[in-house]
């Protein structure tokens, strides 16, 4: 199978979704990387990632599940900055006391 079929197989994020501040920036040189895509070579790799456009998507590898979206604000030079990225609310809720819920821009 090829990597365009691959990547036509796997869903965007599906359900409640979790916004999660993150404020990280890429080089030009690592979103070259994640447009060709990260694609588990054996069963010990759990993601598969994927950039298309402005959207890049982490999936579970064994299950399909896309589990964290976030869209990348991309610079002429080719640089990106993540603002919010955004998880799959079932996280949280199989973790309650681990993860609490911020308003967006809140200290």
């Amino acid at each position: 199978m090829d990597d365009a079929s691959r990547w036509s197989q796997l869903k965007p994020m599906e359900g409640p979704r979790w916004p999660i501040r993150c404020g990280h920036a890429f080089t030009a040189e690592d979103l070259a990387r994640l447009r060709e895509g990260l694609w588990p070579r054996s069963m010990d790799d759990r993601w598969a990632v994927h950039l298309e456009g402005d959207t890049l998507r982490c999936w579970l590898s064994w299950t399909g599940t896309c589990i964290y979206e976030t869209r990348i604000t991309v610079a002429d030079d080719g640089t990106g900055v993540v603002a919010v990225l955004e998880a799959l609310e079932l996280l949280r809720e199989r973790n309650p006391g681990r993860h609490r819920r911020r308003r967006i821009g809140a200290v």
